[in-house]
C-alpha cells in the first residue's frame, strides 16, 4: 500500500507535492502512530494506540510499560512478533526502542520518543 508520508513533527511531507510511503517504510510510519495515539482516542478504531493510563504517572512501571509497548505494536496487521530492546524515562519522556518481525520475514527497529 502507499500512504501519506508523515516528518518527524508528525506533519505531511511536502516537496512541492505531497511525499508518498510505501512498503517498509509505511509499516514503520504506521507503528510510530499506534504507539503515539492514546488508546481510545482515534474515532475510527477506539482499540487502536497504546494505553497510556498507566504510563505518564508518577512512578511508572517501565516493565509494564514495555509490555503495553509490544501490545501496541502486534495491532500491526503485519506484525507476527515485537520485542521492546530499551525503554528510558528521562526529563518527562519516554524513549523507546524496539524491533519487530513482520510476516514477511523482514525486521524493523525503531526508536520513539512519547
Amino acid at each position: 500500500m502507499i500512504d501519506l508520508k508523515l516528518d518527524a513533527s508528525g506533519d505531511l511531507e511536502f516537496d512541492r507535492d505531497l511525499a508518498l510511503v510505501s512498503d517498509i517504510d509505511e509499516i514503520k510510519q504506521e507503528l510510530e502512530i499506534i504507539l503515539k495515539t492514546n488508546q481510545g482516542e482515534f474515532f475510527g478504531d477506539t482499540t487502536m494506540g497504546l494505553n497510556q493510563s498507566e504510563i505518564f504517572v508518577k512512578n511508572p512501571d517501565l516493565v509494564l510499560i514495555a509490555n503495553y509497548v509490544m501490545q501496541a505494536l502486534q495491532q500491526q496487521e503485519n506484525v507476527i512478533n515485537a520485542e521492546v530492546t530499551s525503554i528510558e524515562l528521562k526529563n518527562r519522556q519516554l524513549f523507546v526502542k524496539f524491533n519487530v518481525t513482520l510476516n514477511v520475514g523482514e525486521t524493523i527497529s525503531s526508536e520513539v520518543v512519547l
